[in-house]
C-alpha cells in the first residue's frame, strides 16, 4: 500500500473515522464508520497469516498466533513524505502498537480498543511500515522524539554511478558529482542533487531542458539567489576559465562605485559593487537544439572549459 502524508491528514483518514456521505439523489447526508489505509494494510497483513480479522487473530491461541504471523508473507505499507503530517496526531495510540517486540506474534504483543469502532486492534509482525523523506527538509526536526525511536534512519545519498557515462559526449556521472561536491562545500551534503534528475536524461535537450527548468532553479533556492555562488557550482565563475558563450549565468552588467553617483546622485558606503545576471540567452529562450556538448562538459573538465 502506498500514500503521501500532508499536513491536514488526519488520525481519521489513517485509521479510522466517521466520515459524511450524500446519497445519489443529493438530498441526504449520513454519516458512516471508515476504516483508513493503516487499518486495511494491518488487515490484509493479517489475512496473508491466515486470519480473517482481528478478533480471529486475537481469540487465536498466543503460540498459534506467534507461528502464523511469523511464517506468513510480509505486507508493505510506503508512507511518502512522512515527516509533512502532525506524525503524533495521525498515529494516535499507533506508537505505541508498531513497536517490534508489542506487534501481534511477538513475545510481548498487544492490541487496543479503537476509539470510533469499539473493536480490538494490533499491528501484526508481518506488516513492514516504510517512510520517505527529503533530506534537505529541515521539517523532519518536528518528527516527535517517540516516533523517531521506532524507526531506523536509512540515509539514500546521490548515486551517482547509476547514470550514464556518455550521453553524447557528456558523462553524466562526473557532471552530477561535480556539481554536487560543490554543493557540499558552498552549502551542505543534505541539499546535494539527488541522481533521479538524471535518469530519465537521453539527450543534450534532455539535459539543456533539466538545467533550465530543474537544476537552475533549484540552485536558485539553496542560495537565496546568490548567482555567484550559483556561478561557482555551474563552473561559471572566471577561475574555471571557462569560454564565454558556454556559461550557463553570464553577468550582464557590473558597476562599481564610480557609477553610483551617476544613479543615485551620491555615494552608497555599504554598496561598492553590484553585478546583474542572467541566464544563457539559448537556456532562457528554450532553444534547446542550439546546445552543444561544451555546454555541459565543460561545468566538470576545465580541459573543455579552455
Amino acid at each position: 500500500d502506498f500514500l503521501t502524508f500532508h499536513q491536514s491528514y488526519s488520525y481519521e483518514e489513517f485509521v479510522e473515522g466517521i466520515k459524511p456521505v450524500l446519497e445519489e439523489n443529493n438530498e441526504q447526508l449520513f454519516y458512516e464508520l471508515s476504516q483508513g489505509v493503516f487499518y486495511n494494510a494491518s488487515l490484509k497483513a493479517l489475512e496473508k497469516a491466515g486470519y480473517g480479522s482481528f478478533s480471529e487473530c486475537i481469540e487465536d491461541e498466543a503460540a498459534n498466533r506467534q507461528e502464523k504471523i511469523q511464517n506468513a508473507e510480509p505486507h508493505y505499507l510506503i508512507i511518502d513524505e512522512i515527516n509533512r503530517a502532525n506524525v503524533s496526531k495521525v498515529f494516535g495510540e499507533l506508537i505505541t502498537l508498531i513497536e517490534d517486540n508489542k506487534r501481534l506474534g511477538n513475545k510481548d504483543e498487544i492490541w487496543t480498543v479503537l476509539p470510533y469502532s469499539k473493536t480490538n486492534f494490533g499491528v501484526p509482525a508481518n506488516l513492514h511500515i516504510l517512510g520517505t523523506m527529503n533530506t534537505a527538509d529541515r521539517s523532519i526536526a518536528l518528527m516527535d522524539t517517540a516516533l523517531r525511536r521506532r524507526f531506523e534512519f536509512v540515509e539514500m545519498m546521490p548515486q551517482a554511478e547509476l547514470l550514464s557515462e556518455d550521453i553524447e559526449g557528456v558523462n553524466l556521472q562526473e557532471l552530477l558529482t561535480t556539481l554536487n561536491q560543490r554543493i557540499a562545500f558552498l552549502y551542505d551534503r543534505d541539499h546535494t542533487i539527488g541522481h533521479a534528475y538524471f535518469m530519465h536524461v537521453n539527450n543534450l535537450q534532455d539535459l539543456a531542458k533539466l538545467f533550465r527548468n530543474k537544476i537552475i532553479p533549484l540552485l536558485q533556492e539553496y542560495f537565496y539567489e546568490d548567482w555567484e555562488k550559483i556561478a561557482l557550482v555551474l563552473g561559471d565563475n572566471k577561475a574555471w576559465g571557462k569560454a564565454e558563450e558556454c556559461k550557463m549565468i553570464q553577468q550582464i552588467q557590473s558597476y562599481e562605485w564610480q557609477a553610483q553617483k551617476a544613479l543615485f546622485g551620491e555615494e552608497l558606503e555599504e554598496l561598492t559593487h553590484k553585478s546583474n545576471y542572467q541566464l544563457h540567452p539559448k537556456l532562457q529562450e528554450e532553444r534547446y537544439d542550439e546546445i552543444g556538448v561544451a555546454f555541459f562538459r565543460s561545468v566538470y573538465s576545465k580541459e573543455t572549459a579552455k
